[in-house]
């Protein structure tokens, strides 16, 4: 090893840092006055703005959003726009102030322009609520809107008996839409996706409603439960199909629900367990073209026997660490992404016999229950899916989970479809295009992210 060595010269250095008369602020030439700010190109802002749009829990940061429409002008029409991309109205007053934001002379078109995403509440309980034909006036000013989310809730029969104004809350009754608003809804936006949450009595609603959006191909049915309505079916050609109900629905509501769906099915998810004998009898009539599938548990080899049925499976996704062994190593052999949860006892054994049947693997997804990330084959795991080049994705937060899962509701062939401005921006010019009659078959532009190589 060498050695080098350096000798050390002393200097005496003194700094005055005095000046001999005081400084004129007004005689230093600033590169921007106060008058004339620096100028950001408008596409540098709104990248900007749309990098930020997501808060950590997917969802949209409208409070950040506020702020940087004050910022200045050049900030405040970008800023605008993502604000009313996702609009949510819980009282009549909130919608006498949506109504009157997109009537302005100024601006009221291009805001109503901007809404893709819609929430109402419609809560006969409430003393401020939105009355039903108040939609009208809601729905009508945006020509683009693609996704609606109505939650509907009962009137109190018994009219102030209840001491608490919330109790009985979900089972109550609640009126039917009546024909005038409901053919003035049919005049307005053909939305894409509706989610609807039904928490009263009135299970005509439903019907109602996929009769005025025949165009629905995503759709989301909550309430405390549901009856077979004696109606046509819907005549909606559905993509995907998303139940959570607190009573399992009937063989008979579904027929009557996919009755013209056949052939167009890709996503089924069920946020409640279903019986062995519904979804067998799913997967019999569209088994042939589901993609995606999601149960929150397996737990018999009986469910497998339906799951292999499934011939062009890509996605498999169920939330319990608990599931039938024998049920996860029939899986078909097209998949590409697995989701499951684990905890201490999961049996792992299973979802690498899974990993090494199935070729086309891309991603695992792995929720940790109660200290999963302690499990002693986890290493195993992550060795195998390294060795066949699996992307392994892993949370302890299960509400992220299912919001990354769940995605947004676009047409793609990736799993996951997680959750992006892109995603927005092919939803806004599907209904841009929905709005001049246009259905070209659009499949949407695939994020980057979710494109595994």
């Amino acid at each position: 090893m060498a050695c080098f060595s350096q000798s050390v010269v002393k200097h005496n250095i003194t700094i005055n840092f005095t000046t001999p008369q005081p400084i004129r602020l007004d005689s230093i030439a600033f590169y921007h006055s106060p008058a004339d700010p620096p100028h950001i190109p408008t596409e540098i802002i709104i990248a900007i703005l749309e990098a930020a749009y997501f808060d950590e829990d997917s969802r949209p940061d409208f409070r950040l959003l506020s702020n940087c429409a004050l910022v200045c002008r050049d900030w405040t029409e970008p800023a605008q726009k993502l604000l009313f991309r996702h609009v949510s109205l819980t009282t009549q007053g909130a919608v006498n102030s949506f109504q009157a934001s997109v009537s302005s002379r100024r601006m009221g078109q291009k805001h109503g322009d901007s809404v893709t995403r819609l929430h109402i509440i419609l809560d006969f309980n409430d003393p401020n609520r939105i009355y039903p034909q108040s939609l009208i006036q809601t729905i009508i000013p945006c020509p683009h809107l693609y996704e609606l989310d109505l939650s509907l809730y009962g009137t109190d029969p018994r009219r102030g008996v209840v001491d608490h104004p919330n109790a009985l809350r979900m089972f109550k009754n609640a009126p039917d839409f009546d024909d005038e608003t409901l053919e003035l809804l049919r005049g307005g936006p053909q939305i894409s996706a509706l989610h609807f949450s039904n928490w009263s009595d009135n299970f005509h609603c439903t019907s109602q409603l996929l009769s005025v959006w025949p165009s629905v191909k995503f759709l989301t049915l909550t309430g405390c439960k549901t009856q077979f309505p004696r109606t046509h079916s819907p005549p909606c050609k559905l993509r995907h199909l998303r139940l959570n109900f607190q009573v399992t629905p009937s063989v008979d509501f579904m027929q009557w629900l996919l009755h013209d769906s056949k052939g167009s099915l890709r996503s089924l998810e069920m946020d409640r367990e279903p019986p062995v004998e519904l979804l067998d009898h799913i997967v019999r009539d569209h088994g042939q073209t589901l993609g995606s599938l999601a149960i929150p548990t397996c737990r018999s080899y009986d469910y497998g026997v339906s799951i292999e049925r499934c011939e062009i499976l890509r996605e498999f996704r169920i939330e319990s660490p608990w599931f039938s062994p024998m049920a996860v190593k029939t899986l078909p052999r097209t998949l590409e992404h697995l989701a499951f949860g684990v905890d201490r006892n999961t049996p792992i054994h299973a979802i690498l016999q899974a990993v090494k049947a199935c070729r086309k693997l891309r991603l695992l997804t792995v929720h940790f229950w109660h200290g999963g990330e302690t499990h002693a084959m986890i290493p195993t795991l992550v060795k195998e899916c390294a060795q066949r080049r699996i992307d392994i994705v892993t949370t302890t937060d299960i509400t992220h989970f299912r919001t990354f899962m769940r995605g947004d509701p676009i047409p793609s062939s990736f799993y996951p479809l997680g959750k992006s401005v892109a995603s927005m921006q092919d939803m806004f010019s599907a209904s841009v295009r929905a709005s001049f009659g246009r259905d070209d078959g659009w499949q949407g532009n695939i994020p980057k992210e979710h494109v595994h190589r």
